[in-house]
C-alpha cells in the first residue's frame, strides 16, 4: 500500500518549501514543528533516545532549511520562536512530563515527556508573544555540545543559551480547556 493512499508523505516531500500557500505555513519551518508536535505525542519507550530517534528527520531538515540544529531547534530560523513551545496536558498525560535522566536542555521541547504544541507567529496576534516582541528579545549566544563527536543532530551532553530582551509577567493555567 502506498504512503500517499494513506495519508502519509515521505520526508523527503515534508520538506520541499510550498510555496504555493504562503506565510508561515507549510514551509520547512512549519513543518518541522509540525513533525515535533506530531513526534512528542508518541510514546517513545527509552526517554534519552528522544532527540536521537528523530536524528535522521532532523538531518533531511537541516538539507532543506541550511542552517544548525540545536538541541531540537533550528538556529537561523525562528529560534526565538520555537522557543515558545508548552506542554500539552490532558489526564492522560499528566504527571508524565519530566524525564528521570537529562535528556536536552530545559528550554528544548526535548525535555518534556509528553505531547507539545508549538507557537506559529502571526504579525496580527492578540496573543502575549508577538513578532513585535519578539523583536525586542536577541539571543547572544548558544553553546551545545553533541553527545558524540560526530552527530550534531542527536543527543547533546551540555548546553547554554544567552538571552537578551524584555520580561513580562504571566500567569500560566496548567488546566486542560473544555
Amino acid at each position: 500500500m502506498a504512503a500517499s493512499s494513506l495519508g502519509l508523505v515521505t520526508i523527503k516531500e515534508l520538506y520541499e518549501p510550498r510555496l504555493e500557500l504562503g506565510g508561515p505555513y507549510k514551509t520547512p519551518n512549519w513543518m518541522w514543528q509540525s513533525t515535533v508536535e506530531h513526534y512528542t505525542r508518541r510514546r517513545l519507550t527509552v526517554a534519552t533516545e528522544r532527540l536521537t530517534a528523530l536524528s535522521g528527520v532532523a538531518r533531511v531538515a537541516q538539507l532543506a532549511l541550511r542552517t544548525r540544529y540545536v538541541a531540537g531547534h533550528w538556529w537561523d530560523v525562528d529560534f526565538l520562536c520555537s522557543l515558545c513551545w508548552a506542554p500539552v496536558r490532558t489526564e492522560e498525560t499528566e504527571g508524565t512530563f519530566s524525564a528521570d535522566c537529562y535528556v536536552a536542555p530545559s528550554w528544548s521541547w526535548a525535555a518534556h515527556n509528553g505531547p507539545v504544541t508549538m507557537w506559529i507567529p502571526n504579525a496580527g496576534s492578540e496573543e502575549l508573544v508577538t513578532p513585535r516582541f519578539l523583536g525586542k528579545t536577541s539571543v547572544r549566544k548558544v553553546s551545545v555540545v553533541p553527545a558524540t563527536r560526530d552527530h550534531d543532530v542527536g543527543a547533546v551532553s551540555s548546553e547554554s543559551i544567552t538571552v537578551r530582551g524584555v520580561f513580562l509577567g504571566v500567569a500560566v493555567d496548567t488546566k486542560p480547556r473544555g
